[in-house]
């Protein structure tokens, strides 16, 4: 893949991209003979392609673009996700919203089902694993290879019913005491039981998962902005001390892939590529082409760096072992998210110029107005 100077800030990040652009000349302007998902379904597609190109929405407008980019989702699944057939949400005074509610009734009636500590049930009865997007699985369950996931302090102590300036505390003499090489077996169960009462009030969504090897680069010095660095080489837009109005205390979990259970009746482990229908909207998000074995967040910071991986997998029993470190996240995710948006897409076309000219295609009708 390309590598860029690196810039210092942003909005030079984002000329670069603009300067680059020459690599998509080819590829704007006409429409993509791509087949994405929801072809079948003209008038909802039509809905999507307004909403993509609809200025007024923001950063909104991206999640059209995403699902307009997916592919390899099972015809089963998209009819799933339109009961009704062909829907046509553009004449609504409030088209976003109304997807919204849409997309949030699948999601609960189809993905987020049972409990997170009810591994083996979620495996078969979530259609994420139980119709596995096309080609999308990542085979590789190297017992060396680890996994990241942040999890918001706060959600943690509230579903435990407990106060999460406890449950901080408790994490950091745990952490503190671990690395003095003594331990603390009382602190170890109490966190356990802490985490075991969260588990247990979590639904069964798929968890999105980030690897350590990329992680570990940018925040295993431990630096004061790790919790930083980590939201934003993970792309997690919706970590905004912005939208809160206040600090977000976090706590990263590190833990090996082989925890992850087994797909229904398959050799490999339940480690997909993310979709559009795996999760809530995310104007972050970005759809990877089909037939990738995982997907690629969206570097908040556009640094010049590879773009991080990233899979969904079933819940996991998180425990005490699997706690790495615990943080606050300060400062305000830097918006709008275009520039961000458009390096990125610039780096995936520039990796798949030759191998998919179809996405690419796609990627330069969709995103010309960034570029």
């Amino acid at each position: 893949m390309t590598s860029f100077v690196a810039y210092s800030s942003q909005e030079n990040s984002f000329l670069m991209a603009v300067t680059l652009g020459y690599r998509l000349t080819a590829l704007v302007g006409r429409i993509s003979e791509i087949m994405h998902s929801f072809v079948g379904f003209p008038r909802f597609s039509d809905s999507l392609s307004r909403l993509a190109s609809d200025g007024s929405i923001g950063d909104a407008r991206f999640v059209a673009r995403n699902f307009l980019l997916e592919s390899g989702l099972s015809d089963a699944r998209v009819r799933q996700y339109l009961p009704q057939g062909d829907l046509d949400i553009a004449p609504d005074p409030d088209p976003l919203g109304v997807w919204a509610s849409g997309h949030s009734r699948y999601l609960k009636t189809h993905v987020q089902v049972g409990t997170r500590l009810r591994i083996s049930s979620v495996v078969q009865e979530c259609v994420t694993f139980a119709e596995p997007v096309e080609g999308g699985q990542f085979s590789d369950s190297d017992p060396a290879l680890y996994l990241v996931r942040i999890e918001r302090l706060g959600s943690i102590g509230d579903l435990a019913g407990t106060d999460f300036e406890f449950v901080k505390d408790l994490c950091e003499r745990l952490i503190a005491s671990r690395n003095s090489g003594k331990g603390d077996l009382a602190d170890e169960e109490a966190l356990g039981g802490v985490l075991d009462e969260w588990q247990l009030r979590c639904d069964g969504r798929p968890v999105f998962a980030g690897f350590w090897e990329d992680f570990r680069l940018v925040v295993e010095g431990l630096a004061p902005t790790w919790p930083e660095e980590a939201r934003d080489g993970l792309g997690l837009a919706h970590h905004d001390p912005a939208l809160l109005g206040a600090p977000i205390p976090i706590a990263a979990f590190r833990y090996p892939v082989q925890l992850i259970p087994l797909l229904p009746g398959g050799p490999h482990r339940a480690l997909l590529r993310p979709t559009v229908l795996d999760g809530e909207f995310s104007e972050a998000f970005f759809t990877a082409p089909r037939g990738s074995s995982v997907g690629s967040t969206v570097d908040l910071r556009c640094r010049d760096a590879l773009p991080w991986r990233e899979v969904v997998h079933p819940p996991v029993r998180m425990r005490p072992e699997h706690l790495w470190a615990v943080g606050e996240i300060n400062t305000p995710v830097s918006r709008p998210l275009g520039p961000a948006r458009a390096l990125h897409a610039l780096r995936l076309v520039a990796d798949l110029a030759t191998s998919d000219i179809d996405y690419c295609n796609r990627v330069g009708d969709l995103e010309s107005d960034i570029l």
